[in-house]
């Protein structure tokens, strides 16, 4: 490692979550060694686009640098993992949902190093306000993987693998989960001359209720109050859409019955 506490650092993945990263590791002072794909198309632009050098082959990896980043998709962790050649730093993965133990039969040194964010392209993220979450199977790889975080965010945790999954599901469910609704009431708007954008203050006094009390105080709506009226009504303006319709029914259904409130049907 370098005298200054500044890491040489393979990425390995070209999508989203790797531009970002080597993005900031690089306003941080880190050194992206390489950018490691098999998509020649996709890794040649991130390499173009952040002006670092690239290779397509496990096998050109360097294996002199200090820290191996996967940022890959979930389902391709432990395909990459065996196709490594064997390696002097820290291997870690960015994902919530995989244990850290899909390293421990082919490296010594190993670990997590997961950013709780949604990335798309063309978004900025400030990663001092990200929280990032770190696992390691070594004190010294915990301190190393510390330092990189600490490098970048203002906010970094350490936490279990079994945590660590829950905490990515509560993730889906409030993110990816939250945005379908956000596109599901986009979708009702369709046809009329409302836009979504008159949502926006209800959807933030929302968010804002929901961390400034909690999320179980903070509910509202016809479930919650039990009008049943206002419900009806509503299942009969998504009579051509059945699929919302059922999920209206679900969500009220839970919120029924998470209040003590009366079935409405």
């Amino acid at each position: 490692m370098n005298s200054n506490s500044l890491l040489r650092i393979v990425i390995i993945g070209t999508g989203q979550l790797a531009g970002h990263l080597a993005l900031t590791f690089m306003g941080a002072g880190h050194t992206i060694v390489q950018i490691v794909g098999r998509n020649s198309e996709k890794t040649k632009q991130l390499a173009e686009n952040l002006a670092l050098g690239f290779v397509l082959s496990f096998d050109e990896i360097d294996t002199d640098a200090d820290v191996y980043l996967l940022a890959v998709s979930d389902d391709a962790i432990a395909e990459v993992v065996e196709k490594l050649p064997v390696l002097k730093g820290i291997c870690v993965h960015a994902s919530g949902s995989i244990g850290m133990d899909v390293f421990k039969d082919k490296f010594t040194s190993f670990g997590v190093f997961y950013p709780l964010q949604t990335f798309s392209q063309g978004r900025f993220i400030d990663f001092q306000g990200v929280p990032i979450f770190i696992e390691a199977n070594s004190p010294i790889c915990k301190g190393i993987l510390f330092l990189l975080a600490n490098s970048i965010s203002g906010d970094v945790v350490e936490v279990c693998s079994e945590d660590r999954r829950k905490l990515h599901l509560a993730a889906v469910f409030v993110s990816n989960f939250v945005n379908a609704l956000f596109s599901m009431g986009n979708e009702i708007l369709h046809n009329t001359n409302l836009s979504f954008e008159l949502l926006k203050p209800l959807i933030l006094e929302t968010v804002y209720k929901a961390f400034e009390t909690d999320p179980e105080s903070s509910q509202t709506g016809p479930a919650k109050r039990g009008d049943k009226g206002t419900m009806h009504a509503h299942l009969n303006l998504l009579n051509n859409k059945p699929e919302l319709a059922r999920l209206y029914d679900q969500f009220s259904k839970y919120i029924s019955t998470k209040y003590n409130v009366k079935d409405y049907e």
